[in-house]
């Protein structure tokens, strides 16, 4: 579920690589540097204890856009370094991303139509080489419908159908195989602000797999979000944001049963700093 949690935090961290223009103010605007430290709680011997695990630092521009992403580990090395290229009209057009020792890891290369929506995403090996592509494809009102990944001989992989409410909220995500057989479908329901509230997922065969519940403060910032299982709370989110809307702090829990009754149990903790122009 640490994944998942990285999700979100992604989800929340509006300025970083900002692609899709709208009208809400970027919270990042201002904002130099981030620096996200991440933790996992650990027990031993009936001691607990929050284990640092990963520092990254975040280097915007004076608009609040992401430029360049360092990651480090628990002892303080290099682990890898992402650097993010835009066009005059602010969409990212290439992301690189390098090793410990400066070498080329990977890199990706995004292309748009005369809107602005992306159309393409290609990532290409330290080589060169074509790994996949994925290709996007919209409605008439910039809504993103289709999302198909191909591997490097052009070969299907999956394919995502998205379908939208007149108000432009995603309602519907479909993922299929490569053979067009549906994997899993995930329902989205909104609020009258337009902010996701609940999320359904159900397997190819339609039983229901996993529901999520999210909660907003008046900013419209997500500060709380659980998971449950067969009706079961398995996993709570926690988000604090600051008074310019930039989050602080996540932290996940998880609930097993133990010892004959449901306990809550904290498994990771992110924290974040930010340095101002």
């Amino acid at each position: 579920m640490k994944n998942y949690l990285i999700i979100l935090l992604l989800f929340l961290s509006v300025g970083f690589c900002q692609q899709n223009k709208t009208d809400e103010p970027n919270p990042m605007k201002g904002v130099k540097t981030q620096t996200k430290l991440e933790y996992d709680y650990e027990e031993k011997f009936g001691d607990a204890n929050w284990v640092f695990e990963e520092k990254t630092i975040s280097t915007y521009d004076s608009n609040g856009i992401g430029v360049e992403k360092t990651l480090y580990d628990s002892d303080g090395s290099l682990e890898s370094k992402h650097i993010y290229t835009y066009d005059s009209n602010g969409n990212l057009v290439e992301k690189t991303l390098y090793d410990s020792d400066g070498s080329l890891e990977s890199k990706h290369i995004y292309k748009y139509d005369s809107k602005g929506n992306m159309v393409e995403s290609s990532h290409y090996d330290s080589d060169g080489s074509l790994e996949s592509k994925h290709i996007l494809k919209y409605d008439s009102n910039g809504n993103k419908v289709e999302e198909a990944s191909y591997d490097s001989d052009g070969k299907l992989e999956w394919k995502h159908i998205l379908k939208y409410d007149s108000n432009g909220n995603m309602v519907e995500r479909a993922m299929y195989d490569s053979d067009g057989s549906l994997e899993s479908k995930h329902i989205y329901k909104y609020d009258s602000k337009g902010n996701k509230v609940e999320e359904a997922s159900y397997d190819s065969d339609g039983k229901l797999e996993m529901e999520s519940i999210y909660k907003y403060d008046y900013n419209g910032n997500m500060v709380w979000a659980i998971n449950m299982l067969d009706l079961s709370l398995k996993w709570k989110y926690i988000f604090n944001f600051n008074s310019k809307n930039r989050i602080i702090e996540g932290r996940i829990y998880n609930y097993e049963l133990k010892f004959g009754e449901l306990q809550e149990t904290p498994t990771m903790k992110t924290t974040y700093e930010y340095e101002e122009y």
